[in-house]
């Protein structure tokens, strides 16, 4: 089997090992959610309500989202493990897994991205700005998944098990808050500083959106380089 064939194979089969139903449940959970905490916050403070949306679905939903999409078209196990179906028959395992881990990202983007949108447009006072609001939303979410998902998936080729991908998301949830040295490797920070937080490492918006694209190439590879064929 191609290298084509084979990413072709393993993206079928990480949309295979979620349910239709289960993700459309989840994305109006996470759409009313986001929703409601735009509403209660405008009644409150009105220029503050995008602010929040926007705080809680990266520092929170997003890693979380990403988190359950990996495990759930690598079924909890290794990454071997979970492209061991298509391997078997003689696909490659670096095929199989990068489409697994395209699978898990389109999948986070389509629970996350309709949540914010719907968060930001109902907290915007400004309906002229909302749109403009939303779409930049959408864009973060396609940038922040990408950066969670490679970072996850990465973490899944060390430690038994794949245990590996959790220490990721502890790590970046412990010291990804901050804005020094130490928090510069992680997806939080930079996404905090390209949400009009502090600036990470003094980088500019410009240099952590660079950072963050430049993150999930160098996560990918080294997770495929990892891997043995």
């Amino acid at each position: 089997m191609s290298r084509t064939a084979g990413l072709a194979a393993g993206f079928k089969l990480g949309r295979l090992r979620g349910s239709f139903l289960e993700d459309l449940v989840l994305a109006v959970v996470l759409a009313v959610v986001a929703a409601a905490v735009g509403m209660a916050v405008r009644r409150t403070s009105p220029l503050g309500a995008v602010d929040a949306v926007l705080a809680l679905g990266f520092a929170y939903a997003l890693p979380a989202v990403s988190l359950g999409a990996l495990l759930r078209t690598q079924r909890f196990a290794t990454v071997s493990e979970g492209a061991w179906p298509l391997a078997r028959f003689g696909a490659s395992r670096r095929a199989v897994s990068l489409g697994l881990w395209f699978a898990a990202y389109l999948r986070v983007v389509r629970l996350l991205a309709p949540a914010m949108i719907v968060g930001v447009a109902l907290g915007a006072v400004d309906r002229s700005a909302a749109l403009r609001e939303a779409a930049i939303a959408g864009g973060l979410v396609m940038l922040g998944a990408g950066a969670y998902v490679a970072a996850g998936a990465m973490g899944a080729t060390f430690l038994r098990r794949g245990r590996g991908r959790y220490l990721v998301f502890v790590l970046d949830f412990l010291l990804g808050a901050g804005t020094q040295a130490f928090a510069f490797p992680f997806p939080r920070s930079h996404l905090s500083s390209l949400l009009g937080g502090p600036a990470v490492f003094g980088l500019t918006q410009r240099s952590s959106s660079v950072v963050l694209a430049s993150g999930i190439a160098i996560a990918l590879a080294v997770a495929l380089w990892r891997i043995d064929d």
